[in-house]
């Protein structure tokens, strides 16, 4: 729109007789054109932090349109990490305890890779992300503060979110050198062109001092890069720790009156053995915090003053205090959804928030005693280690999906969830399932799976886990205690320990009335699959109408076979057939 608008313009001011300065100067041209509202249009469509700095770069009305985004995302990317090595003299601090992180990262960056989990990822995602280039003692942190200090941005043109991280700006230039429409320095009179490095956090706290109106914020490492391995050099380095208090004051003051929404990934190697007090500064400077997202840090829960309006928390592969349940039931009492995924650190706690709805529990550390009374929770995940001892009071609750092993010396009880209407459970053994059937008769739908089996990055079927115990659960129960279950789900761990334990399978004499029966299969071997779905339609023969099946692409048994073998058991019902990777079954 810009260049159609010069171009109109230049030929207009040709025709009048306008001087040659006239029409040379793009820019007046430009900001002539272009109105406030239409700049904020344009702005509107824009988030990478990137572009909006070159946008901004483009004029003078683009320039006071950057300082007014709403929402903005800085990504830490592989090569900007690689430039701070290259252009940088970071100093190592003192030698840290590494021996927890390397479990902690271990278990966060296996996140993807673990074996499936019984489809109960429908619940919550898991994420990670990263960041580059600063110098790491307390005395280097000085002389950054009093270098960002003594550097004053010059022209309209640098005062804007500014400069993309890949220059830097606030720098005395020589009359041979232009700044071009990305920002960085070129010398047009040198031979060798120079490209000055600006760090990642750096380019953060620039960029945010001059938005006065940033409502959402997001700042992340590429995935490439967090999953890079690492060695002891770089965890000793802080140049990307997110999280870093002294950077986080650099810049949080600046957006605090307006900023609603933040979500940080910080780079894993170098944070998670970094305590971080950011939920205390987050609390004490952004009194308008609606959700926060935080992830692969070390976080210090204590000091946090409270926050009224904040209604989502998430923290994703983070080590927390012992107490940090406590923490958060008193200081975030307003929370509609609470995700904790992939925590460390957690060893006893109660969660008593009265407006809570959503709650993802994921401890990565066995707790002693977890207890919940949650008198508006609709809907509850439960993936962890099962603590020593669990009580869950939720009266309104009516989505639980269970994922978690009960071993025999763990205390579990479940009171007043009456409500349940669908339940994804998730383990080796059904102790637990047995009790909440028997609570709950109005289980409309029901997902059984053992995680069992082991899956690659891609999706690619790996073989089934030895060390997991393939039982079976009492089918007779889910019969006579949910008269109104219509719909089945069978996982593939559960439907691979039928087929092992075909024989105790066929002496089940009565299964549940159910309408729909949907199968999510890595076959093993191809008669025992044909038998067991032979006996699942002469025993739900009367109620039976649709059937779906799910193949794994990559099972031993070819799904085209499979499905060749049962076209003429399923010719009467209403059958849907699927090929694909684990990763795009779940329950319907």
């Amino acid at each position: 729109m810009c260049s159609y608008a010069l171009s109109r313009t230049s030929k207009r001011s040709k025709g009048c007789g306008a001087s040659e300065k006239a029409i040379s100067d793009p820019v007046k041209c430009i900001n002539e054109m272009l109105t406030n509202h239409i700049c904020c249009i344009i702005f509107s469509f824009l988030e990478d932090s990137r572009d909006i700095g070159r946008a901004s770069c483009t004029c003078r009305s683009f320039n006071e349109a950057g300082k007014n985004v709403r929402s903005v995302r800085w990504v830490c990317r592989n090569e900007d990490h690689e430039n701070a090595r290259k252009t940088r003299d970071i100093k190592k601090p003192l030698e840290d305890d590494h021996g927890e992180t390397s479990q902690i990262n271990s278990e966060c960056m296996d996140v993807n890779n673990r074996s499936h989990n019984s489809s109960l990822d429908s619940f919550g995602n898991e994420v990670q992300g990263s960041s580059p280039g600063q110098r790491t003692s307390n005395e280097s942190r000085r002389r950054l503060d009093e270098e960002s200090g003594a550097h004053k941005t010059q022209g309209s043109t640098d005062q804007n979110l500014g400069v993309p991280f890949g220059s830097k700006s606030g720098v005395d230039k020589p009359n041979n050198l232009k700044e071009p429409v990305d920002g960085s320095e070129v010398c047009e009179s040198s031979k060798s062109r120079q490209h000055q490095h600006m760090p990642f956090r750096e380019a953060v706290e620039q960029g945010l001092k001059s938005k006065s109106c940033i409502q959402q914020l997001r700042i992340e490492i590429e995935p490439k890069l967090q999953s890079k391995s690492v060695d002891v050099n770089e965890r000793q380095l802080t140049d990307h720790w997110f999280s870093d208090p002294h950077h986080l004051q650099r810049w949080v003051p600046f957006v605090g009156d307006t900023l609603q929404h933040v979500c940080i990934a910080d780079y894993g190697p170098q944070a998670i053995t970094r305590q971080s007090p950011i939920l205390k500064i987050f609390s004490q400077n952004c009194m308008r915090l609606k959700t926060i997202d935080l992830r692969n840090m070390f976080i210090d829960t204590t000091e946090c003053i409270e926050m009224p309006k904040l209604t989502s928390l998430t923290l994703r592969c983070v080590k927390v205090n012992n107490n940090a349940l406590d923490h958060i039931n008193e200081k975030m009492n307003n929370l509609q959804t609470l995700a904790l995924l992939g925590v460390f650190g957690v060893l006893i706690g109660c969660l008593e928030s009265p407006k809570l709805k959503v709650l993802c529990l994921g401890l990565s550390t066995k707790a002693k005693k977890v207890t919940m009374n949650l008198p508006n929770l609709s809907k509850l995940q439960l993936k962890m280690a099962c603590p020593n001892e669990l009580s869950i009071i939720a009266p309104e609750l009516k989505f639980v999906a269970f994922n978690l092993e009960v071993h025999n010396c763990s205390s579990i009880e479940f009171c007043e969830i009456k409500q349940l209407q669908e339940l994804l459970y998730g383990a080796s053994n059904f102790f637990a399932l047995s009790k909440l059937v028997r609570m709950n008769q109005l289980l409309n739908k029901v997902f059984l799976d053992i995680p069992c089996m082991a899956l690659g990055e891609d999706g690619k079927w790996l073989g089934v886990l030895k060390e997991v115990t393939l039982s079976l659960p009492n089918f007779k129960t889910l019969q006579y205690e949910c008269p109104n279950l219509e719909i089945l789900n069978i996982g593939p761990g559960l439907w691979h320990s039928m087929e092992v334990n075909l024989p105790m399978v066929m002496e089940v004499k009565k299964w549940p009335p159910v309408k729909t029966l949907i199968l999510h299969m890595i076959p093993q071997t191809l008669v025992n699959c044909v038998t067991l779905l032979e006996m699942f339609q002469m025993k739900m023969r009367d109620t039976l109408v649709n059937l779906e099946i799910y193949v794994h692409t990559t099972s031993p048994v070819d799904g085209n076979d499979f499905f060749e073998a049962i076209q003429d058991q399923v010719a009467h019902l209403s059958f849907k057939r699927k090929d694909g990777k684990m990763g795009t079954y779940g329950p319907t």
